[in-house]
């Protein structure tokens, strides 16, 4: 093992959910003082087998303690610009919609709300990188924003907004996709 071997993630930790499109992820679990940096790819198919495409769940509404920045990466190298599908992404708490199809950072303000987050469409494998400018990971879910019927096709995580120093992490998992409303930790 050479000297800075340490500072070279491969892959997530064992202690994040592990998928086939996972890259990495770090947060100051893994580097005291480290902000929270996700990187996965998105497939063409999704990876759960009880899901049949991208549109039939997403992230439901939520916001962060701090800001947070999600890239959203094409993988051509002829057309880096094109991002080889379509994503969806609300704005605000009257959740406004915007399409993303270009390659773009987009800056989400410290308890600015945001999402639902949709993949819509994939015709090429593409990459999407978050950073979260905190050392571990906060997420204040508002499903009131959305109705019943909507509200079911979401994930929605609860974390860091407990009282006191409560760091408990709770994901509520969209119906549909063998977990039921199943919370898990």
């Amino acid at each position: 093992m050479a000297k800075y071997d340490k500072y070279f993630v491969y892959e997530s930790p064992i202690r994040r959910p592990q998928s086939k499109r996972n890259i990495a992820y770090i947060d100051s679990d893994d580097f005291p003082g480290a902000h929270q940096y996700n990187c996965h790819w998105v497939f063409v198919h999704p990876d759960d087998p009880n899901q049949k495409s991208w549109s039939e769940t997403g992230h439901g509404p939520h916001e962060h303690k701090v800001p947070e920045i999600i890239m959203h990466i094409g993988t051509d190298p002829d057309n880096p610009r094109d991002l080889g599908g379509e994503v969806e992404l609300a704005m605000g708490p009257e959740l406004i919609r915007y399409r993303i199809t270009k390659s773009c950072m987009v800056f989400l303000p410290a308890g600015f709300i945001h999402s639902p987050w949709f993949i819509r469409r994939v015709e090429r494998p593409f990459i999407i990188v978050t950073v979260c400018q905190e050392v571990g990971h906060t997420e204040k879910p508002h499903p009131e924003l959305l109705s019943e019927e909507e509200r079911k096709k979401m994930m929605f995580i609860y974390e860091g907004y407990g009282r006191g120093k409560n760091k408990e992490r709770r994901v509520v998992q969209p119906e549909g996709r063998g977990f039921e409303g199943k919370i898990s930790q």
